[in-house]
């Protein structure tokens, strides 16, 4: 197994866009990233009190096609994903909204503001909740995206010089989401990738899944038939909140390194804690190390996944009324997973 130097394992999950106090959406998880809507003013990353694109998730979040030099993505490669938008709107949960899907490769602004290189893939309505779109990557865009793509082109001329230089790892395309109807539009950016078939008998990343919601270490409490797990919760209590995920959820994968060796990888996981009223201790969580590098699995402790909500006591904002939650976990490679919760306050003893 050659440990030397690897090309990115995965096109990042979203390209950064303007400064933020959050770990930018997808940073490592940010799932969806809001281009329009970026504000260095947030008071909490974590509270959700105006319109915001909280994640999107693509299903699958990666194809794989046959690995033939020069790696071209094949036209007859499937190209169907279904992309599901996560929108919260506090205080307008009824209003309509519209969704704008659409390709390209987006500029030094991460924006597709070129329409001659814009290709619209799906219009339609949303709102507050989840709306799933079905889109297909035309094979021109495909195209367009990897002769831009500056890793496929310095593969290329490696195996120029050596067949056997097989190093190229995948190709990211770019959606482009926006959200219309509300005080101002959003934009928010989503990647799906279309890698090679190297090493031989690689398997397209999945997202992961997070089956439920640990409340003060007891027991899990797993989503009811709507999908939304059940909290009750007392006014200025404390509640610490894990996510229990599916034991595949995190994936053990190999890629191909410069030198046409295989670097074996283990994906790192990262949670966003979200919730309209109330507070919590931590935003963000990963079990990424500083150095993944340098760190040696049998000597890295287990990261601390969770995070504690507290509840708006009796006369601040959200006292007494049910507090939505929603909990955000990403692979890093792509992949997204969301719970929502919703909070009960409880009857006064």
């Amino acid at each position: 197994m050659n440990r030397g130097p690897s090309l990115p394992p995965y096109p990042s999950p979203n390209p950064p866009s303007c400064p933020s106090p959050l770990p930018l959406l997808f940073l490592p998880l940010a799932l969806a990233l809001p281009l329009a809507a970026c504000d260095t003013g947030f008071e909490d990353p974590a509270l959700v009190k105006d319109l915001r694109v909280l994640a999107i998730k693509a299903e699958p979040p990666e194809v794989i096609f046959p690995a033939v030099a020069p790696w071209a993505v094949p036209a007859d490669v499937p190209r169907a994903f279904d992309l599901t938008v996560l929108i919260a709107d506090p205080g307008n949960a009824g209003r309509p909204l519209t969704c704008s899907l659409s390709t390209c490769v987006p500029d030094r602004n991460r924006r597709c503001e070129d329409p001659a290189a814009t290709t619209r893939l799906a219009e339609g309505p949303c709102a507050d909740g989840e709306t799933t779109f079905r889109v297909d990557i035309p094979s021109a865009v495909t195209a367009a995206a990897q002769a831009e793509d500056p890793f496929w082109r310095a593969c290329v001329q490696a195996a120029a010089a050596d067949p056997a230089a097989n190093c190229w790892s995948g190709l990211a395309v770019w959606i482009e989401v926006r959200v219309s109807g509300g005080e101002r539009d959003l934009y928010a950016l989503k990647s799906v990738v279309f890698s090679p078939e190297l090493p031989a008998g690689r398997k397209p990343n999945a997202n992961p899944l997070i089956t439920g919601i640990q409340l003060d270490e007891g027991a899990v409490v797993p989503p009811g038939a709507d999908g939304v797990v059940p909290i009750a919760y007392a006014p200025g209590a404390t509640v610490r909140m894990d996510l229990t995920r599916d034991a595949a959820s995190k994936e053990e994968y190999a890629l191909p390194t410069f030198e046409g060796g295989v670097r074996d990888l283990v994906e790192y996981l990262s949670i966003q804690f979200l919730s309209d009223a109330g507070s919590f201790s931590q935003f963000s969580r990963t079990d990424r190390p500083d150095n993944p590098f340098a760190a040696d699995p049998d000597l890295v402790e287990p990261a601390e996944m969770w995070s504690k909500w507290t509840a708006p006591a009796a006369g601040e904002t959200g006292a007494g009324r049910p507090v939505r939650f929603w909990f955000v976990m990403s692979d890093g490679r792509g992949g997204v997973s969301w719970i929502r919760a919703v909070g009960t306050p409880a009857p006064a003893p």
